[in-house]
């Protein structure tokens, strides 16, 4: 991976870094994620490469990262560039095996690890076993008998009081919902099988039991008592999906479900803008572009030199609210399109109002490519001198 990228990343822009990165550079170790767990160390030197191809420039030299690199591997509406985090997605494509096996396919590993190591044990209720790639696959059993759930049929697959399996309309783990009762079981670890098949339920029990858990007993035996299933078939364990069935790419999305979705982010990746424009406007909305006062607070340069505007004579202090939105400079091109971007309390509001007063369908087209011609001006008259002229920018914005 780090040989291709100085020949074929040198002459990209930002946006098309990206675009390779996304594209090419992260499914090349796809097929090693699916077979083996891949060691943290590895996953590190591959997130090292993957961040020196997106901040590097056209140069081998490799230089700061404009944002962190948990931020770069979230989803693009949770507020990231979308680049693949690894590490999530190795424990996604190795938990199919695991859904494989507690779904008992036909499949002759999945046959021979049953036989071998599991004959008549719940696998969860065991320690760690057999070959050092089934041990590294089975470790993410916890985390997908959270997500998952199952339909007992045989029982044997599923822990009685510990697993989601089906039973008067819900699949909450019986722990949780017969909390009383559980304090007095005897073994925790007990099969969905063998409680079927036991023939005194109160042998389960530390006995006596309080009167709240003999009132969750009887709960629990007509349960037990209308429980629908096939003996002779094996269990179905389901994942949440419209299909039930398991995918690298649905564990993924469920691993990032906690975060909140940032509608002007979804939105940007949605616009027609380029790739290149895309990336700019996303560094903008974070705050991440390396205007004089980015570059004082990361140290890069020092509060003694020169951090003044250069495209109004305010004498104001260059910063992200100033260039863009409050500068005479800026002001004079916001108010040529019409475009109120001064109400709200933070960014993502005062976008979102923008957009809602414009009222045409290709706000942030016009203003991903507005504050990318100002930020256009601005280099040219830091890195070449030139005078930013009104006439100027309208001509690149058209």
């Amino acid at each position: 991976i780090e040989r291709r990228l100085s020949a074929s990343s040198a002459m990209l822009n930002q946006g098309s870094r990206l675009q390779l990165l996304t594209s090419v550079l992260t499914s090349m170790p796809i097929y090693f994620l699916c077979t083996l767990h891949i060691p943290l160390g590895i996953i590190k030197q591959l997130d090292r490469i993957f961040r020196q191809c997106i901040w590097r420039g056209n140069t081998d030299t490799p230089k700061q990262s404009l944002a962190a690199w948990d931020l770069v591997c979230r989803p693009k509406d949770k507020g990231g560039l979308g680049v693949l985090n690894l590490n999530i997605q190795n424990q996604g494509l190795l938990m199919k095996h695991l859904h494989k096996f507690f779904n008992k396919h036909d499949v002759p590993w999945v046959s021979l690890i049953w036989d071998s190591y599991y004959d008549n044990i719940v696998p969860q209720a065991t320690v760690l076993t057999g070959s050092f790639w089934w041990r590294d696959v089975f470790k993410l059993n916890d985390a997908y008998r959270a997500i998952a759930s199952v339909h007992i049929n045989m029982g044997d697959t599923a822990l009685f009081w510990h697993d989601a399996w089906h039973v008067a309309g819900s699949s909450m783990p019986l722990v949780r919902r017969l909390p009383r009762l559980f304090y007095f079981v005897i073994d925790d670890k007990v099969s969905v099988r063998d409680v079927l098949q036991t023939q005194d339920l109160f042998s389960m029990f530390y006995l006596p039991i309080s009167q709240e858990a003999a009132a969750e007993l009887t709960i629990l035996e007509g349960w037990l008592l209308n429980l629908q299933r096939d003996p002779l078939l094996p269990d179905q364990w389901v994942w949440p999906s419209k299909s039930g069935s398991f995918s690298a790419k649905g564990f993924y999305t469920i691993m990032h479900s906690h975060m909140p979705t940032i509608m002007p982010c979804k939105w940007l990746w949605k616009s027609r803008c380029t790739m290149k424009i895309k990336v700019f406007g996303w560094l903008l909305f974070f705050d991440r572009l390396n205007t004089k006062d980015m570059l004082v607070r990361r140290h890069w340069r020092s509060q003694a030199e020169d951090n003044l505007c250069v495209i109004c004579n305010a004498y104001v202090h260059e910063d992200r609210s100033h260039l863009f939105f409050q500068c005479n400079f800026s002001c004079r091109v916001w108010n040529f399109l019409q475009i109120d971007r001064s109400q709200g309390s933070n960014t993502q509001e005062c976008v979102h109002n923008a957009r809602t007063s414009f009222g045409l369908p290709f706000f942030y087209e016009v203003m991903l490519t507005t504050t990318w011609n100002i930020w256009i001006l601005r280099n040219g008259g830091i890195f070449r001198g030139e005078q930013a002229r009104f006439a100027s920018w309208k001509c690149n914005f058209v």
